[in-house]
């Protein structure tokens, strides 16, 4: 059997007190600095997305700036509080929760209700090593959506095939790694020389992010110059209600574009 002592941790109130602060600042207007300066340089925060990656300080709190800069009235509503153990069963000091959150995505106005789970371990100056989320993160992406489809027509410009596979590989790559509001990004042949890009975006303003990639000084500028070199746009037919905005800006970098109003449907 576990001794009393085996199965104690003098630091688990502390960091319990200090775990549900955390959460509260969601709610606050300085929030974001002060949940930042709770975090270890060396934490490692276990991502809710689905490559289960491992996130380092930096690309931490561009995480939680997503969430402050992307929802408002953002409020965690806690089922329980935990404490974490090792392999052994022995507590560590840390916290772990069960609860719900609720908020507005500002760029739709979708309202959210989404079950998560999460832990906190904290080091001995009672900073945040590591921790993990655990929700349903494409349902959440799907839930505040308003998807708009963008179909490309093309003609490959001169180049082989397995060229123009190999770059669409390359391509549809760098897409999912640098834009996480594009849900999708499909090359299909066409015909003879003939390539069918689809591409999905979560709303409108992704599409507008996906512009200013790949505009010069954009982190895309370069890729996006490969892109023209292989490919010519014949047609672009954009599904989904578009607004004034993006219209005028298709006419002004001078592309063709058929505009496809949304009557019904869904994603999922």
């Amino acid at each position: 059997m576990l001794s009393c002592e085996q199965n104690s941790n003098p630091n688990y109130e502390r960091n319990l007190e200090n775990t549900q602060k955390f959460f509260n600042y969601i709610k606050e207007n300085d929030g974001l600095e002060k949940m930042i300066s709770m975090l270890s340089p060396d934490i490692q925060h276990q991502s809710p997305t689905y490559d289960g990656k491992i996130r380092n300080y930096n690309e931490r709190i561009e995480e939680l700036s997503g969430y402050f800069n992307g929802f408002k009235n953002l409020n965690f509503e806690a089922k329980t509080w935990l404490p974490n153990t090792d392999k052994d069963g022995n507590l560590t000091g840390g916290v772990r929760t069960y609860g719900t959150w609720t908020g507005e995505f500002l760029q739709t106005g979708k309202k959210i209700s989404l079950n998560s789970f999460h832990y906190y371990n904290y080091n001995e100056q009672g900073k945040i090593i590591s921790s993990g989320d655990f929700f349903d993160a494409s349902g959440l992406l799907y839930a505040v959506a308003d998807e708009q489809i963008h179909v490309v027509e093309m003609t490959i410009n001169g180049k082989d095939k397995a060229e123009s596979i190999d770059f669409m590989k390359y391509y549809s790559k760098i897409m999912k790694q640098r834009e996480p509001h594009v849900l999708g990004w499909k090359f299909f042949e066409s015909g003879k020389n003939k390539i069918t890009l689809i591409e999905r975006y979560l709303n409108e303003q992704a599409w507008f992010n996906h512009l200013e990639n790949v505009s010069p000084g954009g982190i895309s500028e370069e890729d996006f110059k490969k892109f023209l070199d292989f490919f010519s746009v014949d047609k672009i037919t954009v599904y989904g209600d578009a607004s004034d905005n993006l219209k005028n800006t298709f006419k002004s970098i001078g592309f063709s574009v058929d505009y496809e109003p949304l009557n019904a449907g869904f994603s999922r």
